[in-house]
């Protein structure tokens, strides 16, 4: 797990930059960025396979999730590879674990592997190691996507934008070969945290980055954001929630259960990213001023 790269002052930036081939090299990581038809290649023929999708996770272990429930899946098989792979390099190797509904869980290398969310919609491979968690959704077969662009992150990490189908953008976050996150925006915008520094991708493929203005109370309520935008903040039972309101008019409510990865709410240049822990750290687009929400009271 990566944590040298963290910024600890409150920074922020749209994920900058430049569209890349596909096939362009990939600086930071000195390796080659391949197209994601290549990375999860399926032969020729409307039955094929799926072979899955590849994840270089720790030093010499690769993960390929698969995500197919008539196919056996969700799925991530562990396996053994050369510690300079490189996505052309397939994902041959042995087996050294596989999880699956009836095996979620396995330590491999002092890391623990953990395959969650197999009877719902959105399979998640989380990793543990001594640096904290991060959390890999399973794409299906079709959710891949082709890679458009790769952007620099605020921590010195890479972002890898994928698009698969109109207004349904996913993101990988990388530092040099190793993957630490993915997310998923299909119609709305998608969040998430890893190591303090927050991420959100939007349907349209803009991704963002930040550190700071992080509201750690959990108090249910409302807050005031930076630019006047309210966030209101509330739980259900396990479920926490965010909605932000402007001038009077409120947007979407954005839900994540406790414990589980975060969401994120998005109102025009207003962005939040919601915990599963009912913590929450906001973000406004290209304003000078960046601060945590003040919170107004119940």
């Amino acid at each position: 797990m990566r944590t040298a790269l963290r910024t600890a002052v409150a920074t922020v930036a749209l994920l900058g930059a430049v569209a890349l081939p596909a096939s362009a090299a990939f600086a930071a990581g000195s390796h080659a960025v391949t197209p994601a038809s290549a990375r999860a290649a399926t032969p020729a023929g409307a039955d094929a396979r799926y072979d899955g999708y590849k994840l270089y996770v720790a030093p010499g272990t690769l993960a390929v999730l698969r995500n197919v429930p008539s196919d056996g899946g969700p799925q991530v098989w562990l396996r053994a590879v050369s510690t300079t792979w490189q996505q052309t390099d397939g994902w041959g190797g042995r087996v050294l674990a596989l999880l699956d509904r009836g095996h979620t869980t396995a330590t491999v290398g002092g890391r623990t592997y953990r395959l969650t969310g197999v009877a719902h919609a959105r399979p998640m491979l989380e990793i543990t190691a001594q640096g904290g968690v991060d959390k890999h959704l399973l794409p299906e077969k079709g959710q891949v996507g082709t890679l458009v662009r790769t952007v620099k992150a605020v921590d010195g990490s890479y972002v890898k934008i994928y698009r698969i189908a109109d207004r349904d953008y996913r993101g990988e976050n990388v530092y040099r070969q190793d993957s630490f996150g993915t997310l998923h925006a299909k119609g709305a915008t998608a969040g998430g945290q890893h190591n303090g520094v927050y991420f959100a991708l939007t349907p349209a493929g803009q991704a963002y980055s930040w550190t700071g203005n992080v509201n750690a109370q959990k108090k249910t309520g409302t807050y005031k954001l930076p630019n006047g935008v309210l966030a209101k903040l509330s739980k259900k039972g396990s479920v926490w929630a965010v909605q932000l309101v402007r001038a009077g008019h409120p947007g979407p409510v954005r839900s994540v259960p406790d414990g589980s990865p975060a969401t994120a709410a998005q109102d025009g240049d207003t962005i939040v990213v919601l915990n599963g822990d009912g913590t929450f750290s906001n973000h406004v687009v290209g304003a000078a001023k960046q601060a945590p929400g003040v919170y107004l009271g119940a």
